[in-house]
């Protein structure tokens, strides 16, 4: 091989342009466990009609396909006759022929990203800025999932690879995962698969990361020991709603009226919309789930003209996990969502309660909040009591 005049994205482009269909048929022989692993990690993650960018999506089959059948997907690829085929495979997908590293889109576009023996073929001295884009594209607690080759060659060659020549690159395990963590990406998964591609074994780094934005990240002393506090994502839906349904299961135990919206559609409509809208918190001890709440900034829907006055945070869906219970960490949750509000320079704190739970209405009135007056919710579903805190603000 002439390294004077080589160009591996090109040369990658062309071969892919040529073997077409053949690839689909040698990659359904060689990876017959398919793409049901890899949709099954999102979806537990992921809320339905999420929004996921499959980079080197190919011909769209397995990977693409599946995945269009739970999110809203776009595809990008550098052969032409990959996307070609991509778009008569996968008809509700969005695709794009272009290089991957070259490729934009405006931050915060996509609740994760994947890349499915794809990135191998990126030469390893672009692989740190094509990670660092990928984080500024995905929506804060954003997913990465994507295999590595781990064989630390720089230029790895082979002239007659399915009847034509390709090229791959990687760094070894030290080097991807040190990418990954200078562009802000935090392992969720890590670990080495191995593979037979005509009966030869190849091991493959396999990862899925969360963005993490530094800047989210805070902590918050309670009885209960130090929990960190971020900004829930699309990809937190699953275990935000698990500590809801926790709290729903736990009231209704109790005798208390429970939250039966969080087992309902208008539960998770809300649920998407407020992660999409970036209002929840997710607040963790020990890197497992301890708590949420969710923070607003205007709420018609349950206040009405009130909330168009600019005069006030919002506070919701407060609840802990059953394993800080009795802790009072409830509380202070509630707390800091005060000073969050105060800090902002709101005057008031408001929150709601269902009208007939007499225990937490007293609980908030403790806590300084008057109660105001009564309001229909869900169509039907509660009568809620509207409660307002006057605040403290700093001058």
């Amino acid at each position: 091989m002439d390294r004077s005049n080589f160009d591996p994205k090109r040369l990658v482009a062309e071969s892919y342009d040529r073997i077409g269909e053949r690839y689909l048929q040698w990659r359904a022989e060689q990876h017959r466990e398919g793409a049901v692993p890899w949709v099954s990690m999102l979806k537990e993650r992921l809320a339905p009609r999420s929004e996921v960018l499959d980079l080197g999506c190919g011909a769209g089959i397995p990977l693409t396909r599946l995945l269009a059948e739970t999110f809203d997907v776009t595809g990008v690829d550098i052969s032409a006759r990959q996307v070609d085929l991509a778009r008569r495979n996968v008809p509700t997908g969005r695709f794009i022929n272009t290089d991957i590293v070259a490729v934009d889109f405006p931050p915060a576009t996509f609740d994760a990203a994947v890349g499915s023996y794809s990135i191998i073929h990126v030469p390893r001295a672009e692989h740190g800025a094509l990670f660092r884009k990928i984080a500024r594209w995905l929506k804060p607690g954003g997913l990465l999932l994507a295999n590595f080759g781990i064989g630390n060659c720089e230029i790895d060659y082979e002239e007659d690879w399915l009847g034509v020549p390709m090229f791959w690159s990687s760094f070894d395990l030290r080097g991807e995962r040190a990418a990954l963590a200078a562009a802000g990406f935090e392992p969720l998964i890590d670990r080495i698969e191995t593979e037979l591609e005509d009966g030869r074994p190849h091991r493959w780094l396999v990862v899925l990361a969360q963005r993490k934005s530094q800047a989210e990240v805070t902590s918050l002393a309670t009885e209960a020991g130090e929990l960190a506090i971020r900004r829930a994502g699309a990809a937190d839906y699953h275990t935000v709603m698990a500590i809801l349904r926790d709290a729903a299961d736990w009231l209704s135990s109790r005798g208390a009226p429970p939250w039966n919206h969080w087992y309902m559609e208008v539960g998770e409509r809300i649920l998407r919309e407020r992660l999409e809208n970036h209002e929840v918190y997710l607040f963790e001890r020990d890197r497992s789930p301890a708590g949420t709440l969710t923070i607003q900034w205007s709420d018609p829907e349950q206040w009405g003209d009130r909330a168009l006055d600019n005069r006030a945070g919002y506070i919701h869906a407060i609840a802990i996990s059953r394993s800080v219970g009795g802790m009072g960490v409830g509380e202070r949750l509630l707390e800091w969502a005060v000073e969050k509000i105060a800090a902002r320079g709101r005057r008031f704190a408001r929150l709601d309660a269902i009208a007939s739970n007499a225990v937490l209405c007293r609980y908030y009135e403790r806590r300084g909040f008057a109660s105001l007056s009564t309001v229909t919710l869900f169509g039907g579903i509660y009568t809620a009591r509207l409660f307002e805190r006057e605040l403290r603000i700093e001058q």
